[in-house]
């Protein structure tokens, strides 16, 4: 998003008042978005640099969450505004102006002291104060903790608590993953599926589709590669029969795409399996050229039509 001149002169007045802080530092500077249409949800951005090219946090949060904030005040440009978010791990108080309908300002953290005996009763080290901000930041509170010890996963050291936040593994995400039959066993494991893109939704769309019972490892594999639901359903649609998840990524690797399956059935060459569809692929036939080489060349085999195109047939 590209703010206005108004509100980076408002920031950039903002940094110069301040010293330069520690990484990670718990104060430091916030912009507040507004929502997109009728949504009601906010974007948060908090640096604790000068420069809000480095060191910045963003996530979406519920305007109901903010207390003291309300939507209406954003169109009184230049009033102050006072709000907080308060979480398990302590209270992020929010100091600021509405600009251009953002707001802008300072944030400072007030830690929870009895975060920290909750944790410390649940066998975690005690945090640090940026540790503790982070906590707070993405929201990993009791109840993280507890869903992490209720489905056996190895207790995470406080730094992985943090490094689950950052990365996007949030108590939905953990739960979800459960519900699906999912329990990885290791933050590392939470954070790398989170990290590929396995979400909840995905592996949903994969069981819709029939790829059930799949591991973690699989998962990962077929996000990576770019397979989705709708591949497998609209190539089981052209013909193929169910692929297995090899199947269906090594033609994701080797660009069998749907619209080559079906402009090959159109070419008359319905009914291939996906190992002549990946050597036609690899050799460099398209549709167009079968279709040549059947009707020009009398070519009626996949090797035939191969043979051609690698004579350099055109």
């Amino acid at each position: 998003m590209r703010l206005r001149p108004l509100l980076l002169a408002f920031l950039a007045a903002l940094a110069a008042a301040r010293p330069s802080p520690a990484q990670r530092s718990p104060t430091g500077h916030f912009e507040l978005s507004p929502p997109y249409a009728d949504e009601q949800r906010v974007h948060l951005m908090l640096s604790d640099t000068d420069d809000w090219r480095r060191g910045s946090s963003s996530f979406d949060v519920p305007a109901s969450a903010l207390q003291g904030f309300d939507l209406r005040r954003l169109s009184a440009d230049g009033e102050p505004v006072r709000f907080r978010l308060v979480r398990d791990a302590g209270a992020i108080e929010f100091t600021g102006r509405v600009v251009d309908r953002h707001v802008v300002g300072r944030y400072a953290f007030a830690p929870d002291a009895r975060f920290v005996d909750a944790m410390r009763t649940r066998g975690y080290e005690r945090p640090d104060e940026s540790e503790q901000f982070q906590l707070a930041l993405y929201d990993i509170g009791t109840a993280f903790l507890d869903e992490l010890r209720t489905e056996r996963y190895t207790r995470p050291a406080v730094e992985d608590l943090v490094r689950m936040g950052t990365h996007g593994v949030t108590l939905d995400y953990v739960r979800e993953l459960d519900a699906l039959g999912y329990r990885v066993g290791t933050a590392d494991a939470l954070v790398t599926l989170r990290d590929h893109g396995v979400t909840p939704g995905y592996v949903r769309e994969l069981r819709d589709a029939g790829y059930r019972s799949l591991d973690a490892d699989e998962l990962r594999t077929l996000r990576d590669h770019g397979v989705s639901a709708s591949f497998a359903r609209e190539l089981s649609a052209l013909g193929l029969p169910r692929l297995s998840t090899e199947d269906l990524r090594r033609a994701r690797d080797h660009g069998v795409t749907v619209n080559f399956v079906d402009g090959m059935r159109r070419a008359g060459l319905g009914g291939l399996g996906i190992e002549d569809l990946i050597r036609l692929r690899d050799h460099g036939v398209t549709p167009a050229f079968a279709e040549t080489a059947r009707r020009n060349y009398d070519a009626r085999t996949v090797s035939e039509i191969i043979r051609l195109r690698d004579s350099g047939v055109r």
